[in-house]
């Protein structure tokens, strides 16, 4: 009896961990703020070092910024950290949960993870390389034989720039459309610039070299944006057209140069310059960047219905509520809310829950209705 007691007690506790887990992982899991990026990373990735049990980085190394840890999530979960491990990088809102829990970047309140991803320390180059530089202030060109200076440049040479060039609340930007180096009354920082080429930057840094032809933009081209996971009001995910025929004029101005990003055709991708600006098949995971077009006039005619469309309208087509996505969850449905269009296998949680499209099993949800004469045009 003494035996069957004892055994009774350690399979409650098994099950009881077993539970805490599962629950802990499915949270975590909902919780998730950033998908993971894809699995084929810049080789930067491979100059990480993940140092478990430790809350410092060794000589030469330091915490990884957010972006570096974002991109390169997918390979940290599959070559360095376990499947229930979890980490943080230098931002300290954030952390990053293994495989285990999805390989998701997560928000954080700054306890209880005890691993830390580091990158290596930039080298600064030497002065000579940063004496070459040009500062131009409310420019938004280089001159002949010169070209925007990169990323690593622009970075290790943040100080002598800010001592030498720029004005103490002045702000510039290089190659890379999603970074701005902020002047010395800012800090001195390289920081995100998250709006693109010409928002409220009126300055350039500019190194020796060729300066690429810019491309020739349509109208379609200079009217798009990229923006995390969800496109901002007034805009819908771009369409596939427009992402085929703009792929350079993206990739040039406001796609960063490791960032992959999707429009509303949910089997293509348009991969950075970083990877040579392509648009490649897509399984629909692992993205987090989107490419917004200004609002079609079609989901200015949408409506949200509690039950079935009324006499006059009817179920909105896939397409029509995978481009206007943004709109319904901005203009039309409550946070918490879910609809449906014409195909009843999918639905559209609110913002709440992402402002995704999902399988829908069935239950209560709303639907997506269009008038009759806008559906068949």
């Amino acid at each position: 009896l003494k035996l069957q007691f004892l055994y009774f007690i350690g399979l409650s506790t098994m099950l009881r961990h077993f539970t805490t887990a599962t629950l802990v992982a499915a949270a975590l899991a909902q919780n998730s703020s950033i998908p993971a990026r894809p699995s084929t990373p810049p080789s930067v990735c491979s100059a990480l070092v993940y140092r478990a049990g430790q809350q410092e980085c060794g000589s030469g190394y330091m915490l990884a910024d957010i972006d570096t840890l974002t991109s390169c999530a997918g390979f940290v979960c599959e070559n360095m950290m376990g499947p229930w491990s979890i980490a943080h990088g230098k931002d300290m809102t954030k952390k990053l949960a293994g495989s285990g829990y999805g390989c998701g970047i997560m928000d954080w309140d700054g306890t209880g993870v005890t691993d830390v991803v580091c990158m290596p320390i930039p080298v600064p180059p030497p002065v000579a390389a940063c004496n070459t530089l040009t500062y131009r202030a409310e420019e938004q060109e280089c001159s002949n034989g010169q070209t925007l200076v990169d990323i690593n440049t622009l970075t290790a040479c943040a100080d002598y720039i800010c001592d030498n060039m720029m004005g103490p609340w002045s702000v510039a930007h290089g190659s890379d459309m999603m970074k701005k180096l902020a002047g010395p009354s800012y800090g001195c920082a390289v920081q995100n610039w998250d709006m693109g080429k010409g928002t409220g930057i009126g300055d350039v840094v500019c190194m020796p070299g060729n300066t690429p032809p810019a491309p020739t933009p349509t109208r379609r081209c200079d009217n798009l944006q990229a923006a995390k996971f969800v496109c901002p009001p007034g805009t819908q995910l771009a369409g596939l057209e427009s992402l085929e025929e703009c792929s350079d004029v993206i990739c040039n101005t406001v796609l960063g140069e490791y960032a992959i990003a999707h429009g509303s055709d949910m089997t293509k991708k348009l991969a950075g310059s970083g990877y040579g600006c392509v648009v490649e098949d897509w399984d629909g995971t692992g993205v987090g960047d989107v490419i917004c077009e200004p609002l079609s006039g079609v989901c200015n005619s949408l409506n949200y219905r509690n039950e079935e469309c009324p006499a006059g309208e009817v179920l909105a087509d896939p397409k029509v509520v995978k481009v206007c996505s943004t709109y319904i969850c901005t203009e039309l449905l409550a946070p918490t809310y879910m609809a449906h269009g014409s195909d009843k296998t999918k639905m559209l949680v609110g913002s709440a829950y992402g402002c995704i499209i999902e399988d829908w099993s069935g239950g209560n949800v709303g639907s997506i209705c269009i008038p009759a004469t806008t559906a068949k045009q």
